[in-house]
Parts: structure tokens; C-alpha cells; sequence
């Protein structure tokens, strides 16, 4: 996994084609490129990438974004030609290795309309700790999904 770079911005919102995020969060392309811009800036922003070095998938990370002290995993993407092939899983595990070893627990939230997603980190441990509705856009319900690391 590397950070992203500034002359990666339109290969990491190519990652948001046909998904159920840029249905809900990311339909206008102005405040998407701002927000991805502010991410990579911020240096938030990691991309896995094929041996080729294209980008393949992304994902936001904030360190200490959840109650000022736990991981928190904003957004994660796969380009839609490479979903299923265990890019997102592979991403996953990077967050929770490098948030478990700033904390005992990481954090997420998925929205209610986005089940792929939602098996996704049930398979991988996670757990529904609240439902928040309408936390980034009205009508759409954000389930706060938590992982407690491994017992130390």
C-alpha cells in the first residue's frame, strides 16, 4: 500500500465507477475531486496498484478519526474491472494491521444500502455497533461497524 500522490487523483476516482458510494456520496465529480485532493494532501489517502502501477483500489484512513482516538476507515474503493478478486479484503487487512498497532480497536461505517460492503466486513469480524441516520446525506443511514483487535 503507498500514498496516494496528486497525479493520482483520477485514477483513485475511477475506483468509485459503478458503486453504490458514488451513487450516494460522490455524484457530484467538483466536490469528489476537492475531497479526494484534500485526502491525498493530507496524506489519508493509500492505493493498492497492479504490477503495472495502476491503480486498483483506494482507501481513506484517519489514525485517530473516531472519538479522537481509534482508526476509522472513511471510504475504500476497488476499480469496478478488478472487484472480487480480493483487492478490497487485501485492503482491509492493511487498516486493521496498521490501526491495531496504534489501537486495541478500529472503526468504519457502511451505508445501509450498501450490503456488498457490509458482508464484506462481517465476514471479516466486524460488528454493527449503531445506526446512524443520516450522518453524511439525508435518507441514507450509516451503520457504525467496530473490530476489537486481537487479545494481547
Amino acid at each position: 500500500m503507498d500514498k496516494a500522490i496528486t497525479s493520482e487523483i483520477g485514477e483513485i476516482i475511477d475506483c468509485l465507477n459503478d458503486c453504490a458510494l458514488k451513487d450516494a456520496y460522490f455524484s457530484d465529480d467538483a466536490l469528489t475531486r476537492a475531497f479526494i485532493a484534500r485526502a491525498v494532501a493530507n496524506e489519508e489517502l493509500y492505493v493498492c496498484k497492479d504490477a503495472s502501477g495502476t491503480v486498483t483500489g483506494f482507501m481513506i484512513i484517519d489514525y485517530a478519526g473516531m472519538f479522537s482516538a481509534f482508526p476509522y476507515l472513511k471510504v475504500i474503493a476497488v476499480k469496478p474491472e478488478v472487484r472480487r478478486h480480493g483487492i478490497g479484503g487485501m485492503m482491509l487487512e492493511y487498516f486493521e494491521e496498521t490501526g491495531f498497532a496504534r489501537n486495541t480497536k478500529v472503526f468504519l461505517c457502511a451505508g445501509d444500502f450498501n450490503h456488498d460492503a457490509i458482508r464484506l466486513y462481517e465476514e471479516n469480524g466486524y460488528v454493527k455497533t449503531g445506526l446512524i441516520p443520516s450522518l453524511y446525506r439525508e435518507g441514507f443511514d450509516e451503520h457504525l461497524m467496530m473490530k476489537a483487535g486481537p487479545e494481547v
